[in-house]
């Protein structure tokens, strides 16, 4: 049974007006959990050395996953500079292409913005309404103006289950880039022969029915957060596995209430036939 299949089979995750606290679990091995760009790309660590992963690492791979395979509109896109016009304002430009004039309009077009929230630099004059949808300030928003915008959907930081040791390889070159007559070691990178990463999360109901979340949304999340974890694989990334998500259902939109569990395990795929057993 494939992750769309055992979500399907858990209706119970799917109800966007309940909160739901969650817990998942992803494997790395001969690879970085995820790199720090202002550190050379080193593994993200606590000093008492758990790796660590921020949340927007994982944001990151629902977002592709919901892009690239479902085709949704992101709007924290990874193609946002492909598509830039010379001169152009990022996410001002991204905005008005898509037609945005206030954080309503953001919420309905984007399913990132839906989810995870943001700020919305607006390019037109929002529309003064009585009352939003979601908790925004785009009331009385004027041309240029952020719209902040909370999502219901948030993930913290993960670490890994044990301190890793990290490891620097070298990187080595033949062809000599122009006037320069070097080749040989050119740089290292880091890695860690395994890290099991566990984070958690939160989704409100409140916040969910405000935001007009539905029950496809959330199973495109579901399916985006275990599938979308190998999704775009590197070197640098190495091999990784989705191992377990676990939900903890309440019966209300606030967490009142006594939960329901809800746990789905994914076998590693090389664990199951990689490895032949001697006859």
């Amino acid at each position: 049974m494939n992750a769309s299949d055992k979500i399907k089979a858990s209706p119970v995750i799917l109800d966007p007006n309940v909160r739901h606290d969650f817990e998942f679990e992803w494997h790395v091995e001969n690879g970085n959990p995820n790199g720090d760009p202002d550190a050379g790309g080193a593994i993200r660590q606590t000093p008492d050395g758990h790796a660590m992963a921020t949340d927007v690492c994982a944001k990151r791979w629902v977002r592709d996953y919901m892009e690239e395979v479902a085709g949704k509109s992101i709007f924290i896109s990874r193609y946002i500079q492909d598509k830039l016009p010379k001169g152009k304002g990022t996410l001002k430009w991204w905005a008005d292409l898509h037609d945005v004039k206030n954080g309503k309009d953001a919420i309905r077009t984007f399913i990132d913005v839906r989810l995870f929230g943001g700020v919305v630099l607006l390019t037109k004059k929002a529309t003064k309404s009585k009352k939003d949808d979601a908790d925004t300030d785009t009331n009385n928003v004027k041309d240029g103006e952020n719209a902040q915008i909370l999502g219901p959907l948030q993930i913290g930081y993960g670490f890994s289950t044990v301190p890793v040791d990290e490891l620097d390889v070298g990187i080595t070159r033949v062809a000599r880039q122009e006037d320069d007559d070097s080749k040989g070691t050119m740089g290292t990178r880091q890695m860690v022969a395994k890290a099991i990463m566990v984070q958690r999360g939160r989704y409100s109901g409140h916040l969910g029915k405000r935001a007009g979340v539905s029950s496809d949304d959330l199973e495109l999340f579901w399916t985006a957060l275990i599938e979308g974890t190998d999704l775009r694989r590197s070197t640098m990334r190495g091999k990784r596995h989705f191992a377990r998500l676990t939900v903890l259902t309440f019966p209300d939109a606030y967490g009142h209430g006594e939960p329901v569990k809800t746990e789905l395990l994914f076998e590693d795929v090389w664990e199951k036939y990689g490895q032949k057993k001697a006859s």
